[in-house]
């Protein structure tokens, strides 16, 4: 039945007036689920859609480019009714950027946009999510993919060519089916949220409140971009390509090989090991001598030339083609970047980026310095907050822990605390050593000695929240095994209420199958019961581990939602830039209050809707020029 349905019902709109005609028909369309066809997946590469289709329920419409207005207006025109609209997609930030570029402005207030891959999401964060792949499990329908299905003409043109070059009779088809399938999607996944409940509401309802303006403020944040320097970055790439020749012509100075390539293993080895006769430190599990990074800081150390060469190399090459290139493209074509923010991008809760990845720009120990140039627009400056210590909040709130709580309301560093708890020093002291070394004015060795008890312990406590055992700690730390195992014995000490809260995550796992984070929403847990010990254990840090990271995910996701909802914060025409972590990076007229603003914004973020913690949550930031500046 549902494959006929997607199959059959196929309509062609060959011309202006039945375009219009289509329109006149699906006004007053409560749902309507649509889909575009485009010359790429880049809409800020100029990518454009040349196939728009259509379903309401009925049947699938499929449109070229030249007659897309009258279905622009369908859905950029309020219902007759007067009651709201459902705008359907799969993956709909990507359908209302290319809406968008065609001139139609679909986030109307009268329209709802609906992504069914986070419906989907919310039911199963374990699945995949393609749109062919969940119509076949979902509702049993066997649908192509566009490579399957233009594979003869991908040959021809490429795949970018592609829906240009295809004719009509084979896009037409291929188009409409996934409107409709998009659209049964839609009706199939409501039908699950409403039969299930996210703390006394239905996930439906959930889904409604909260993912639905959250995809609003991402696409906003994607449309806006962060303007970048291209002066910044041109002279980056300039510099990059002639430190790496520099350290190129060292490398094959010493080793002799003028086609030396810093990531051939078998040239390394050939030098390393044949020609230089050392010992391997460490071998590969094949046995032979290991050229990793480890292996040649080893090497640095005893003076090896070729071994910073090839170190020098390999750090610039990755940050070379990693970040400075590809930023440099796009300051040079557009002066921004528009990355994709990825709602369902972990399933913990926290939103990922993509193209270029922001959350992955340098902070530290990075020679380039490329969040400078991370600028803002004429007449504008850059606001930065960042939550404090948050999933130690979380972690607080979630154990009941009282020497937490009460760490965190005393105001106290915790990591020294934690330090002094577990090495038995003053806290005092661990203090002091750390805002040494903070103020970079030269450590006594005892004072290096405590800010490595300082580290060693936050490593502790934060992989805590990872369920991390003494063979992970110790390669974090460089500590034994042994130490480790007291660091983290001295930890459960200080703080018992995590360990019971790990507990207790893990039963509701056992119990249930899932973990609810702080705002309701459900985690999957696959292998809690399984009888294979390793994916079992991780399946209990998981536990655990979500309702630290995505409580902290949920309250930063809330946050944003309650930005984007409140008048004020919309009205002042304030945007969001980006979300990494727990930071929000705010682009804010000059002439404004700054003051007043900031305030404004902190105390929004602090009373996140839906979530009253044990503990006050804390925001500090400043203004800045660039986002270097604002750290």
């Amino acid at each position: 039945m549902l494959l006929q349905q997607v199959q059959e019902p196929i309509r062609h709109i060959r011309t202006y007036r039945e375009a219009e005609e289509v329109r006149d028909q699906l006004l007053d369309a409560p749902v309507l689920a649509f889909d575009t066809e485009t010359t790429g997946l880049k809409p800020y590469m100029d990518h454009r859609p040349v196939w728009l289709s259509l379903c309401a329920g009925g049947p699938g419409y499929a449109v070229h480019k030249r007659n897309f207005a009258p279905l622009w207006d369908l859905m950029t025109t309020p219902r007759p009714s007067g009651e709201q609209r459902i705008i359907v997609a799969h993956n709909a930030k990507y359908d209302l950027h290319m809406a968008e570029h065609d001139g139609a402005k679909l986030l109307q207030p009268f329209n709802d946009v609906h992504d069914t891959i986070v419906m989907q999401w919310l039911l199963d964060d374990t699945s995949q999510l393609g749109l062919k792949g969940l119509a076949w499990d979902r509702l049993g329908v066997k649908m192509l993919s566009f490579r399957e299905t233009f594979a003869d003409v991908i040959k021809a043109v490429g795949i970018e060519g592609a829906v240009l070059a295809a004719p009509a009779y084979r896009v037409v088809p291929y188009a409409a089916k996934d409107a409709i399938a998009t659209y049964l999607l839609w009706v199939e996944l409501r039908k699950l949220l409403e039969a299930t409940w996210f703390k006394h509401r239905s996930a439906y309802d959930y889904f409604c409140d909260l993912e639905v303006a959250f995809t609003a403020q991402l696409y906003g944040m994607e449309r806006a971009g962060v303007p970048i320097s291209a002066e910044f970055f041109t002279q980056l790439l300039e510099r990059a390509n002639r430190e790496f020749e520099a350290a190129r012509n060292v490398a094959i100075t010493v080793s002799g090989k003028a086609d030396l390539n810093p990531r051939s293993t078998k040239q390394l080895r050939w030098y390393f090991y044949e020609h230089k006769r050392y010992k391997p430190p460490k071998t590969t599990p094949g046995g032979e001598g290991s050229t990793d990074k480890e292996v040649l800081a080893i090497f640095e150390a005893q003076g090896e030339p070729l071994a910073r060469a090839i170190r020098d190399m390999r750090e610039i090459d990755t940050s070379r083609g990693t970040f400075i290139e590809p930023l440099t493209r796009m300051a040079q074509k557009r002066g921004r970047v528009h990355s994709t923010w990825r709602q369902t991008g972990a399933r913990t809760g926290r939103i990922s980026s993509a193209d270029p990845n922001l959350m992955n720009i340098p902070v530290r120990k990075d020679p380039y310095k490329i969040r400078r140039a991370f600028i803002t627009d004429e007449g504008y400056i850059l606001l930065v907050l960042d939550y404090s210590q948050l999933e130690v909040r979380v972690a607080a709130h979630v154990s009941n822990d009282e020497a937490l709580i009460r760490a965190i309301l005393d105001g106290l560093d915790l990591h020294a605390l934690t330090a002094a708890k577990i090495y038995g020093v003053e806290y005092a002291e661990i203090l002091e050593a750390k805002n040494a070394d903070d103020a970079d004015t030269g450590l006594t060795d005892r004072q290096i000695k405590l800010v490595k008890f300082r580290s060693d312990s936050k490593s502790a406590v934060f992989g805590s929240f990872y369920g991390i055992g003494k063979r992970k700690l110790s390669q974090d730390t460089g500590l034994t095994e042994n130490e480790c195992e007291m660091l983290l014995r001295g930890l459960s000490d200080a703080y018992p209420g995590l360990s019971k809260a790990a507990r207790k995550a893990r039963y509701e796992a056992k119990a249930h199958g899932y973990v609810t984070t702080i705002i309701g929403r459900r985690r999957l847990i696959p292998g809690i019961d399984s009888p294979d010990k390793g994916i079992r254990a991780q399946a209990e840090r998981q536990s655990f581990n979500t309702l630290i990271q995505g409580g902290a995910a949920d309250i930063v996701r809330g946050a944003m939602i309650g930005l984007f909802k409140n008048p004020w914060f919309r009205d002042s025409g304030i945007g969001i830039l980006f979300q990494v972590h727990d930071e929000l990076g705010f682009h804010v007229e000059r002439a404004f209050d700054l003051d007043d603003v900031r305030s404004r914004i902190t105390d929004l973020m602090v009373e996140v809707p839906g979530v009253s913690l044990s503990v006050p949550l804390k925001v500090s930031g400043r203004y800045a020029n660039n986002w270097l500046e604002a750290k």
